[in-house]
């Protein structure tokens, strides 16, 4: 394996980022892999809380089920970092066993993502040269999401379809978006 890729396998355990490493760099914002310990898992646990439309009504208030999407042994975490080292966002990769196809998720904290569309483009081709097994991702949004099915679609994801009543949120069903993104259509 090449040393400036990632496997699958490395995220067996306890992961601990070299927060030194800056893994990209785009205007005022930088990324690095997400240390997971517990004095982060709890602060984000209580930024996130303050966003109720990141979690569906079978998650809000459960940190246990956060805990639980945090540590899962297949996903990688990226942590975007302003000029002051403020986190801002996060964008991971679940379902990393599935080899050819993941999930990618994001949130950005400040409210302003349609300011990181080249950032976002930055990752998602970093993630294709760094884990190259991986054909494409898939994003799935609640449709009430405006503001990240707009990012997504302009970083290049091309809509797939729609899962009919597929989240709940606020006690409605919502649908959610299936949107795609090929290496080869950023690469």
């Amino acid at each position: 394996m090449d040393d400036n890729r990632y496997d699958v396998g490395m995220f067996r355990g306890e992961r601990r980022a070299d927060v030194d490493r800056i893994l990209i760099r785009h205007g005022r914002w930088h990324v690095v892999e997400l240390e997971l310990t517990l004095e982060k898992m709890k602060w984000l646990w209580d930024e996130m809380r303050k966003y109720k439309s990141l979690f569906s009504d079978l998650t809000r208030g459960s940190a246990e089920n956060f805990y639980a999407v945090m540590s899962m042994k297949d996903s990688f975490w990226l942590e975007v970092l302003d000029e002051a080292e403020q986190t801002v966002g996060l964008v991971y990769w679940t379902g990393l066993s599935q080899i050819i196809d993941c999930d990618v998720h994001m949130m950005f904290f400040d409210r302003k993502p349609s300011e990181k569309l080249g950032l976002c483009k930055e990752i998602a081709k970093w993630f294709f040269v760094n884990f190259p097994q991986y054909n494409r991702m898939t994003a799935t949004l609640p449709t009430t999401y405006y503001a990240t099915i707009r990012l997504a679609r302009k970083v290049g994801f091309a809509w797939e379809g729609k899962k009919r009543e597929s989240q709940l949120m606020n006690k409605q069903k919502l649908d959610e978006v299936i949107l795609g993104l090929l290496a080869s259509e950023i690469l």
